[in-house]
């Protein structure tokens, strides 16, 4: 198939795919040592057309996006105003029109379907560019797959987190009782408490922070609603003999207190442990000696 003075490609009936070739080669009958660069152009439904350009285009649009390549042929036509008859013309202007004058949603979809073209046609031609491709639709599907997995994952998170936050539990529910000033106070004590590390060089071991907070905790710590008011039991939950004291919010599931807030038991002592215990006797009870009585 052969390229007439008009420029228009004759003979045969139009492929339904779109196509552009960029040549090098003689299409000067006049001048025929002269090489010149042809762009054809083939879009279905709209046309065939071809520019006829200086060879120095050869180079520079042989391996282009099609896109690309028919906006510098149709920028060189009238940079030169190139005059040609008027079938070439309307053939080259609807070329353009379809491509280079649409607008909008038209321009991206016509846009897209020609480079979309350059890119299958690239790969036919080039085997690492085909595997390429091929590798590239792979992971747009893998892609696709994730975001879908990704939302009934997050789908999914949202719900456990609702569940927890239903169905949480106060870690210390007697604080949560607290009067407002109560509150406010005991919170002072634990910012005390843990910022106590940095205040001495060098810090702080973290456990004797930890026992600061611990002891906070304690000095706050009730039965009861957690107020500060609250009575004091009638026994002190003091630790089993063999195991050593404790100062903290719970010991074995006990509230603890600190040995200086715990009341004061009084042991009253046996008469008879006393060491200045005597057995006072009257004279009935003393033994016999023999004599008069």
């Amino acid at each position: 198939m052969g390229a007439g003075p008009c420029g228009v490609f004759g003979g045969g009936g139009m492929s339904d795919s779109i196509n552009v070739r960029v040549t090098l080669d003689s299409y000067d009958v006049v001048h025929p040592s002269q090489k010149q660069t042809q762009v054809y152009v083939q879009i279905p439904e709209v046309g065939r057309a071809s520019w006829l350009l200086d060879a120095s285009f050869y180079a520079a649009l042989r391996n282009e996006p099609w896109p690309h390549v028919i906006d510098e042929a149709h920028n060189d036509y009238m940079r030169r105003g190139v005059v040609s008859d008027s079938t070439s013309a309307a053939a080259r202007q609807a070329i353009v029109d379809w491509l280079l004058l649409s607008e909008g949603a038209d321009y991206d979809t016509r846009y897209d379907a020609v480079q979309a073209a350059w890119e299958a046609d690239q790969a036919r031609r080039h085997p690492v560019a085909r595997k390429l491709l091929a590798e590239n639709e792979t992971l747009k599907a893998r892609v696709t797959e994730l975001e879908s997995d990704l939302a009934t994952a997050n789908g999914v998170l949202e719900d456990v987190a609702e569940a927890r936050r239903a169905g949480a539990v106060q870690a210390l529910p007697w604080a949560h009782a607290m009067p407002d000033g109560d509150l406010s106070g005991f919170l002072n004590d634990l910012v005390s408490a843990a910022m106590g590390r940095w205040q001495s060089d060098p810090e702080v071991p973290d456990r004797e922070v930890l026992a600061a907070v611990e002891k906070a905790c304690a000095a706050w710590r009730t039965p009861g609603e957690g107020f500060r008011s609250d009575p004091e039991p009638d026994e002190c939950p003091c630790p089993p003999a063999d195991r050593p004291h404790q100062v903290g919010c719970f010991f074995d599931g006990v509230p603890v207190s600190p040995p200086s807030e715990r009341p004061v038991v009084s042991s009253r002592e046996e008469p008879h442990d006393s060491p200045l215990h005597h057995d006072w006797r009257i004279g009935h009870d003393l033994p016999s000696t023999g004599g008069a009585e």
